[in-house]
């Protein structure tokens, strides 16, 4: 991801909740895989939104041969908490 774009990525629980069970609230996290960066926290733009057994957030600014990993928690409408992660490289 280039260090001036921001884009929404999106994780999708559909795999791991049980039919149905949509999302009621979550939270995202973003901490530093490879590389250096003081500030990856800051690199989640605005708030989380979900779609039913997804859940959305704004990235932008990361900086270039940072490797990152994104974190989601979310908890279902059944109470169950789920996580999934993925990784977003910057790059110039």
């Amino acid at each position: 991801m280039d260090p001036s774009e921001q884009i929404d990525l999106t994780l999708d629980f559909v795999n791991d909740a049980a039919r149905c069970d949509n999302v009621a609230s979550a939270t995202w996290t973003v901490e530093v895989e490879l590389g250096t960066d003081a500030s990856a926290s800051t690199r989640a733009i605005g708030s989380v939104t979900t779609s039913g057994q997804s859940v959305t957030q704004r990235m932008g600014g990361l900086l270039d041969g940072v490797k990152y990993k994104v974190t989601a928690l979310a908890t279902m409408q059944s109470g169950e908490v789920l996580g999934l992660f993925s990784y977003v490289r910057g790059q110039a």
